[in-house]
């Protein structure tokens, strides 16, 4: 058992660090326009890789071939060390270190047949104003680092007012889980063994056939995440996320109904179209917006900062929605109705539209402290 526990902490820690990488050099790599379908990457393959560990599990969920599981992991780590060999260098990061020429011959290998030339003096213009202006805040405060820390954002300790980016990331993440996303994951089998208790006699009770139906969903979600990434390069992240969070909590309310008044195939049926809803908006957007409206040298931190609340709010789920199930029954979903209305809400209010849109001019703009984006100078 100390050994599961002490390779679940280093796990963690690799996990949490690999995924904040992943989705900053996502956005310093890609175009506006591409941004969201790569960023959204990340989210479709933390649900392919539960797919496929559910999957693996059931031929290996016994003693002693469990340990294969855990093994398999570590097959996967080796083979992507081996890939990342193959793997450009940031641009951004390089231009930001000084190291111009390399810069250029990165975003070149990057962009391969076309001229970079313009894109290539936009990068670097960013990146002498962003150090001008950390220069400027570290002549004044004795702190001339590149990045800033998570203390110093949290504090305001940045060369320009972050009170924004930092709000709607902590609450953008936050609502991917408050959404009720990871207590269906956690306890399908607990919710929908809920709805009809299976009978010994029964080979294919509903309990049994909604979970096949569900993994088939999960299946259908990772395949189909492509085409919702795609949706949002189009029609934009904040409308997607407005209508996905309403559509969720209409489904929550439905849920319930269903539930209390004994129509499983309406439970069942909201279940699948709030997953099919989630797989929209919440799920790939939460994870790109921090990197499309934060400046560069501050990005770490807040990514840093939404990735532990949203850890921390999946365990708290994991926690608390089965005791909620048992006490509360089919009332439990409209506690996460009401959480995706306020959701919803809050994206109408106050989350910045990022969609083609650069991430200097976008950080520019709304680095004035919160603020409702409702307003002209803020569209």
């Amino acid at each position: 058992m100390a050994m599961l526990i002490v390779a679940r902490l280093l796990s963690g820690v690799a996990l949490g660090s690999a995924l904040g990488t992943f989705t900053m050099y996502t956005v310093e790599v890609t175009t506006p326009k591409a941004r969201n379908s790569l960023g959204g990457m990340a989210q479709m393959a933390i649900i392919f890789g539960i797919m496929l560990s559910q999957t693996s599990s059931l031929g290996l969920s016994r003693p002693p071939l469990w340990r294969l599981l855990f093994a398999f992991s570590g097959v996967l780590s080796v083979l992507n060390m081996a890939l990342l060999y193959f793997c450009v260098e940031s641009p951004k990061w390089l231009a930001m270190n000084g190291k111009l020429a390399d810069a250029r011959d990165s975003l070149q290998q990057l962009r391969r047949g076309t001229d970079c030339t313009a894109e290539f003096e936009q990068l670097t213009s960013s990146v002498m104003i962003n150090n001008t202006s950390e220069l400027a805040t570290g002549a004044n405060n004795g702190n001339s680092t590149k990045t800033s820390s998570v203390i110093d954002v949290m504090l305001g300790r940045t060369p320009d007012n972050l009170r924004h980016q930092l709000v709607v990331t902590i609450v953008v993440m936050a609502s991917q889980q408050t959404s009720g996303i990871s207590g269906v994951s956690f306890y399908s089998s607990t919710l929908f063994n809920s709805i009809s208790k299976p009978s010994e006699s029964d080979a294919f009770t509903i309990p049994t056939l909604a979970q096949i139906l569900a993994s088939v969903l999960a299946i259908s979600g990772t395949l189909v995440m492509p085409l919702c990434m795609v949706l949002a390069t189009y029609i934009g992240r904040r409308p997607l996320m407005i209508w996905s969070h309403t559509v969720m909590a209409l489904c929550c309310v439905l849920i319930s109904v269903g539930s209390i008044v004994g129509l499983n195939a309406l439970t069942i049926t909201m279940v699948f179209v709030y997953y099919a809803a989630f797989f929209v908006g919440p799920g790939p957007i939460p994870w790109v917006c921090p990197n499309e409206m934060t400046p560069t040298y501050a990005v770490g931190a807040v990514c840093a900062v939404g990735g532990s609340v949203n850890y921390v709010i999946i365990f708290v789920m994991g926690l608390v929605f089965s005791p909620l199930l048992d006490a509360l029954g089919g009332y439990t979903f409209l506690i996460f109705g009401v959480a995706n209305l306020l959701s919803a809400l809050f994206c109408l209010l106050y989350l910045p539209e990022t969609k083609d849109c650069q991430v200097a001019d976008v950080a520019k703009l709304h680095s004035v402290g919160l603020h409702s984006v409702l307003g002209a100078k803020y569209r």
